[in-house]
């Protein structure tokens, strides 16, 4: 099995994509003191979090944690020449994206997210928020979500420059 410097480092970009997207769910089921705290995804804040964006953030959370890994372990069996295919590119311009869409509807509300209880205010000069605040949890998920998209736009440049060394089979025509 021939393997490039190209080859392992798209796989180290698909297993640093896996870690932070099994962080990302974990955050987002247990992120608020044990209990779920979400992306919020609601434009009025003094509203409920919107089920709507909940659902979708949970679909593009568990979707791509399975395309990952999956895609991910077939990387080490099959023919060399199958093993980067126009279907990993594009879900990866796909996946950042989602990621990205995600990671914005979720720092919206948590960077604007004002408890009942705590009138703090999470500011550029200041920070009097606790580690423990579910507004600060909120901001760390959604940063890491814009990382993930930032990771999967990485691993389509990867996939690019797979094709322009001539690494894939997408047309059937040998380069």
């Amino acid at each position: 099995m021939e393997w490039s410097l190209i080859w392992i480092f798209s796989i180290v970009i698909k297993a640093l994509k896996l870690i932070l997207n099994l962080a990302i769910i974990i955050i987002y089921r247990v992120g608020a003191g044990g209990y779920f705290l979400g992306v919020g995804g609601t434009w009025n804040l003094w509203e409920e979090k919107s089920a709507g964006c909940e659902i979708f953030a949970s679909g593009v959370f568990i979707g791509f944690i399975v395309y990952t890994g999956v895609h991910t372990i077939a990387y080490f069996f099959g023919p060399n020449k199958y093993k980067h295919e126009l279907t990993d590119t594009m879900m990866n311009v796909v996946g950042t994206f989602l990621w990205a869409l995600v990671g914005g509807i979720a720092l919206h509300y948590w960077v604007g997210y004002m408890d009942t209880s705590d009138y703090s205010y999470l500011g550029v000069q200041h920070v009097p928020v606790s580690a423990g605040s579910d507004k600060l949890v909120g901001i760390i998920m959604g940063s890491l979500c814009i990382l993930e998209a930032a990771l999967y736009l990485v691993d389509t440049v990867m996939s690019c420059l797979h094709y322009s060394k001539g690494d894939t089979d997408y047309t059937g025509v040998a380069r």
